[in-house]
């Protein structure tokens, strides 16, 4: 998938520093953000990683390897990515 292709892509949420500082400096109850890779795949796997049950797996120093070393050598997608970012009531 393609961003920009009409689709719309898995967005992963994630804890940027905006959902925290625009409810206190602009008039919004709340803001969301979310990161969009353009494989589908590691975008899910990304949103994956922040449940506990996985963050936990994770922390594992011989786990994090594992994954690290697979993820250098695999590539998939581009350098393409998108940052939504929601506000409102």
């Amino acid at each position: 998938m393609l961003l920009g292709s009409g689709e719309h892509p898995y967005r992963a949420p994630l804890p940027f520093s905006d959902q925290y500082t625009l409810p206190r400096t602009i008039a919004v109850p709340s803001a969301r953000t979310g990161l969009c890779l353009d494989s589908r795949l590691f975008t899910m796997l990304l949103a994956a990683a922040r449940r506990p049950a996985i963050e936990k797996l994770l922390r594992r120093p011989r786990t994090r390897e594992l994954l690290l070393t697979a993820l250098t050598r695999i590539h998939l997608g581009g350098g393409g990515f998108a940052v939504t970012v929601g506000a409102g009531r």
